[in-house]
């Protein structure tokens, strides 16, 4: 039998972790979410998933301050940011970090189904 990918969610908004559970998991992708870059760090550490959707703005570390950590450790780890802002500088500074792309909020679920299914291609 063939593991299903695993994706990791971290977004301090519950309503936002269980709709994205709910589409990936119809899709059939394994998910697990974190509230914070905190708990997000420790689940990669322990159970490195195939992709880590990363809110941008959450209380702690910030989705930037998350990337920074994750790429010292899991340079290759695919990770695509979840934001509500078009903040140009905020972008640059991810970009620069490596990020498999971007999901603005609010996004259709087709998009979402559509980024994740190009980046675990």
């Amino acid at each position: 039998m063939v593991q299903k990918q695993l994706i990791l969610v971290v977004d301090d908004q519950k309503g936002m972790r269980l709709l994205f559970e709910e589409v990936l998991t119809h899709h059939g992708y394994r998910v697990a979410t974190a509230s914070d870059g905190s708990e997000a760090l420790d689940f990669v550490a322990q159970s490195l998933p195939d992709l880590v959707l990363l809110d941008m703005r959450m209380p702690g570390l910030s989705g930037p301050e998350t990337l920074y950590e994750l790429r010292a450790k899991y340079p290759a780890l695919p990770v695509v940011m979840v934001t509500a802002e078009l903040d140009d500088v905020n972008w640059a500074r991810v970009e620069k970090l490596g990020v498999q792309g971007k999901l603005n909020k609010p996004f259709d679920l087709a998009d979402l189904v559509r980024v994740v299914t190009g980046v675990l291609a």
